[in-house]
């Protein structure tokens, strides 16, 4: 890795770490490879316990399956967009329960891939 990607991906990380809103990248496969404490204050987590996991597991079990192919249809077209439309959305806390969250997409071009924050 170079200094100059290494500066850009170290203030990415500083960013969205500082902001008040819970903020997640996750990578084409839905894993989670950056969370922010906002985040993991609203669900519930420690950050070991989401890194490498899939994004699915914030989402309330209904709503699992269509996720997946939202987030494949998004990734072959990837724009920055609100999520749900006019629908309510809703997160997955550790501890089961759900709650309302507003959801907007911004696709990223990472050193490893296709990202989305």
């Amino acid at each position: 890795m170079s200094p100059e990607s290494f500066d850009n991906e170290q203030q990415f990380r500083l960013i969205v770490e500082a902001a008040p809103n819970g903020m997640l990248l996750v990578d084409e496969r839905g894993t989670i490879v950056i969370v922010n404490a906002s985040a993991l204050r609203q669900f519930g987590y420690e950050r070991g316990e989401l890194l490498g996991q899939s994004v699915e597991m914030l989402i309330p079990g209904p709503f699992r399956s269509d996720h997946r192919q939202h987030r494949a249809g998004f990734m072959e077209v990837p724009q920055a967009r609100s999520m749900g439309g006019q629908r309510e959305l809703f997160g997955l806390r550790k501890d089961g329960s759900e709650f309302a969250v507003e959801i907007g997409l911004t696709p990223i071009q990472t050193a490893k891939g296709m990202g989305v924050v």
